[in-house]
């Protein structure tokens, strides 16, 4: 990232903690979305290239309010 942003990449602190408050905020939204809806969810487990186990998650209301942009 320096060598062609010219700048430091954030330490890994610095980048849990602001994934841990994205987080909050983006599932506080989904609840909000989809409270008293139906919704499906469909999942998908993978590997890394590394060979670790990871899960895909999909999301959704199936009122018909966004037909094609999942959540």
């Amino acid at each position: 990232m320096e060598k062609y942003c010219g700048q430091r990449p954030p330490s890994r602190p610095t980048i849990n903690n602001h994934l841990k408050s994205q987080s909050s905020n983006i599932l506080s939204q989904i609840k909000e979305n989809v409270q008293g809806k139906d919704v499906y969810i469909s999942l998908d487990e993978t590997r890394d290239i590394k060979d670790r186990p990871m899960t895909a998650v999909l999301m959704g209301s199936l009122d018909g309010d966004n037909p094609t942009n999942p959540t």
